[in-house]
């Protein structure tokens, strides 16, 4: 559980890797990146 912690700050670094644990993160990684 505590990667997954570590996960949502690495999402803006690598939104791929979290693709496959969070699909929904990779969506909210790109309207960060979209700004």
């Amino acid at each position: 559980m505590t990667s997954t912690s570590s996960s949502n700050k690495t999402t803006e670094n690598r939104p791929q890797k979290q693709e496959k644990d969070q699909p929904i993160a990779l969506s909210k990684s790109i309207t960060l990146t979209d700004r």
